[in-house]
C-alpha cells in the first residue's frame, strides 16, 4: 500500500511537471559532479577581422587555449581556476596566464554592470560544463528578464504535505500498532481528500511565464523570451540551441552544435562540438572543445592542484597580449 501510493505520488509530479529555466540549464543526461572536480580544455579562435582603432584584429594573435577547472566539494560555492595559453596547445611552454576565484559567482568574477560579453560566457560554461544553472539565472536577472531559481519555485504545500506523510511513515514504523496515526495523503474527509489530490495534481515548480513551446522547422524548441532575449532549447532533450541578447550597444549570440559525449571512469559530460560566438562589435569567434573529464577530488588535492598551477605560471616568461576575445577574462 505504502509504494501504490508513493508511485502514485511520483506519476503525479510528473505528469504535472514543467522545465523551469534553471532546469533547462542544467543538462538532465549529465553525471552528477557534486564533490567532483572537472576540467575543460578547449580553443577560441577568431572567425572575422573587424577594425579596432587604427589596427586590425588581424594583426594581433587569433587563437587562445583554456583550461577552465570547478572544484564542487558539497555544501560549498564552486571553486574556479581558468589558464590561458597562447596558440592551440596547452602546455606549460605556452601558458600566459592564471586566475583563481574562491566563489564561482557573478559578483565573485568580479564582473561589472559592462561586462555583458564575460557574464554571459561564464553563465553559459557554468551551465555547459558544471552542469549548473544558477550563474544563468543571475545572468538573466541582471539584463532584465526576471527568473528565479527552482528553490524559489517550489510548491510549499506540496512539500509540508510529502513532510508531513514522511513523518508519519516513520512514526508508523516506530509504533505499527497506534490507531491515532492518520496518512495524510488518505484523510478520512472527503473535503479534506479532494484537497489533497488537488494539491498533488499542481506543478511541483511553478511555470516560468517566460517559457514557451515553439515549432520551428518542424520540431518543438522551449523558448525564454521576452522583448530583448531569446534562448532556444530542444524540447526532447533539453539541449541548449541558441542565446540572443539585444541591447542598445548591439547583439550578443551564442549558437551551440552537435552535442558530444565524454566520458570519465564513472561520469558522463556532454558538450557541444562546436560553439559559435558574437559579441557586441560584430566580432565572431568559435570554441572547440579538446577534453572534458571529472574526476574525484577534495578539497585539499584541488589546493595543491592550483600550487602547481602556480608554481608553472611563475616559471613562464609568457605575458598575456591583446587579441582575446571579449568573452574571456
Amino acid at each position: 500500500m505504502k509504494l501504490l501510493i508513493l508511485t502514485s505520488l511520483v506519476a503525479i509530479l510528473a505528469h504535472s511537471y514543467t522545465p523551469t529555466i534553471e532546469s533547462l540549464f542544467r543538462n538532465g543526461d549529465n553525471d552528477s559532479v557534486i564533490d567532483a572536480t572537472v576540467s575543460a580544455n578547449f580553443v577560441i579562435s577568431r572567425v572575422n577581422n573587424l577594425q579596432q582603432g587604427s589596427e586590425t584584429l588581424q594583426e594581433l594573435p587569433s587563437i587562445y587555449s583554456y583550461k577552465f577547472v570547478f572544484n564542487n566539494e558539497e555544501k560549498r560555492p564552486s571553486q574556479f581556476v581558468q589558464l590561458t595559453y597562447n596558440g592551440n596547445v596547452i602546455s606549460s611552454s605556452s601558458l600566459m596566464g592564471l586566475k583563481y576565484f574562491p566563489q564561482m559567482t557573478l559578483n565573485g568574477l568580479r564582473l561589472t554592470g559592462e561586462d555583458l560579453e564575460k557574464k554571459l560566457f561564464y553563465s553559459l560554461m557554468h551551465s555547459l560544463i558544471n552542469n549548473d544553472g544558477s550563474l544563468m539565472i543571475d545572468f538573466l536577472n541582471a539584463i532584465g528578464l526576471s527568473a528565479l531559481k527552482n528553490t524559489e519555485r517550489v510548491n510549499r504545500d506540496q512539500i509540508q504535505l510529502i513532510s508531513r506523510y514522511i513523518s508519519f511513515l516513520k512514526q508508523k514504523k516506530e509504533d505499527p500498532e497506534n490507531k491515532e496515526l492518520k496518512n495524510p495523503l488518505e484523510p478520512e474527509d472527503p473535503e479534506e481528500r479532494k484537497l489533497v489530490r488537488e494539491t498533488l495534481r499542481k506543478p511541483f515548480l511553478t511555470r516560468s511565464p517566460f517559457i514557451q513551446r515553439v515549432m520551428k522547422d518542424k520540431k518543438i524548441f522551449y523558448a525564454i523570451k521576452n522583448e530583448n532575449v531569446e534562448i532556444m532549447f530542444e524540447a526532447e532533450n533539453h539541449e541548449l540551441v541558441s542565446i540572443k541578447v539585444q541591447t542598445e550597444q548591439g547583439t550578443v549570440e551564442a549558437n551551440l552544435y552537435n552535442y558530444l559525449v565524454y566520458s570519465t571512469i564513472n561520469r558522463k559530460l556532454k558538450f557541444p562540438q562546436l560553439i559559435l560566438l558574437k559579441d557586441l562589435q560584430g566580432n565572431e569567434y568559435k570554441l572547440e572543445m579538446k577534453k572534458l573529464r571529472a574526476y574525484n577530488e577534495n578539497l585539499d588535492a584541488f589546493l595543491k592542484r592550483l600550487n602547481q598551477y602556480r608554481k608553472d605560471m611563475d616559471k613562464s616568461l609568457n605575458q598575456e597580449m591583446l587579441g582575446k576575445s571579449s568573452f574571456a577574462l
